[in-house]
């Protein structure tokens, strides 16, 4: 089987296929997969705790205790405030930050910031 991206593995797992090129194999991406369902979520948990495993071992690993089935899931993203993306632009500091500081910020100062923000916007 032809490997382009490291899915290509993980789908080739899924399906009971063997890859012999492993170098698009990425242990993480794969550990993770595997965590969102409910019959692997024990392997995953397992071979999080190995990090030091080669790629191959890693592979035969999910290869060999993974019953072939289809699955599939969407990955968890987390969602940016757009007060934050804002307020880190205004005080030019880290999204992070910038949620730590709406903490602290108050309505009036909160909406000065998105004032400045869309007058920036509309000289840009």
């Amino acid at each position: 089987m032809e490997v382009k991206k490291p899915f290509d593995i993980i789908n080739a797992i899924n399906k009971g296929e063997r890859v012999d090129n492993l170098k698009k194999y990425d242990k993480f991406l794969t550990t993770r997969f595997y965590s969102y369902f409910i019959d692997t979520i024990m392997y995953s948990a397992e071979a999080a705790q190995f990090t030091n495993l080669e790629n191959s071992a890693h592979y035969e690993y999910f290869f060999n205790a993974v019953k072939p089935k289809k699955r599939f899931s969407k990955w968890f993203k987390s969602e940016k405030d757009e007060n934050a993306k804002i307020v880190a632009e205004y005080y030019d500091c880290s999204y992070s930050s910038a949620m730590d500081i709406l903490k602290i910020l108050t309505e009036e100062q909160l909406s000065y910031i998105n004032e400045w923000y869309k007058i920036k916007e509309n000289k840009l």
